[in-house]
């Protein structure tokens, strides 16, 4: 018979045979990890093994080591995300705020995606940090007080502000950088207000890196 592994053992109704089953058992166990094609193949032996807390993936598409903690697969190891991401919004009038909508990649590791809404999606929970590259077309000096802000879906058509806010006053060209907990799933885009200056587009660079993944 076959154990949840692969592996050959000696079932009930088989003649007993210590050599042969030592060496059946010796073949029919790989020298290593177990290939399997997708994460469902690796939930089919975990669930047919009873669940072990010690069953660890590496997944050679994303360069990580997740283990099983008992109630989903957990990050352990590995290379993380990061991304070189484009926002841009045209019209944004002065004294209002505007959303940037993510727009292309210039870079990704796997798993990032801008959605449907042109929304950037965190690909795997941990601290992530952003550095933003601002540019608000046209000339600076009429501008006024304006600043950009890291942007979470919901809360709002404005959605929910993350950290602070990155000010400037009169200049149409900055950044800044803001670290922050994030979870899988969350979209993300850029807040951005100038008080004066008139109807401009503004643009974004985003570079974005997950740093670690703390054991919350």
């Amino acid at each position: 018979m076959t154990d949840a592994y692969g592996r050959d053992i000696p079932g009930d109704d088989e003649t007993p045979d210590l050599p042969k089953a030592f060496e059946d058992f010796s073949l029919s166990m790989p020298p290593g990890p177990i290939p399997v094609s997708s994460i469902a193949q690796a939930n089919a032996i975990r669930a047919a093994a009873g669940n072990p807390s010690t069953m660890h993936v590496w997944n050679t598409t994303t360069n990580q080591e997740l283990r099983w903690n008992g109630t989903g697969w957990e990050y352990v190891a590995g290379r993380q995300h990061g991304a070189t991401v484009n926002f841009r919004r045209e019209g944004i009038a002065e004294g209002g705020v505007g959303l940037l909508h993510a727009t292309s990649f210039v870079r990704a590791s796997a798993g990032w995606t801008i959605n449907g809404n042109a929304w950037l999606v965190i690909p795997q929970t941990g601290m992530y940090l952003f550095t933003i590259d601002y540019n608000i077309e046209g000339t600076a000096g009429a501008l006024g007080r304006s600043y950009f802000q890291l942007t979470l879906r919901g809360g709002g058509a404005e959605g929910t502000g993350l950290g602070f806010r990155v000010p400037a006053t009169n200049e149409n060209h900055w950044g800044g950088t803001v670290m922050w907990p994030m979870t899988a799933g969350n979209e993300i885009q850029i807040r951005g207000y100038a008080e004066g200056g008139g109807t401009r587009t503004h643009n974004a660079i985003m570079q974005v890196a997950m740093i670690n993944a703390p054991n919350w």
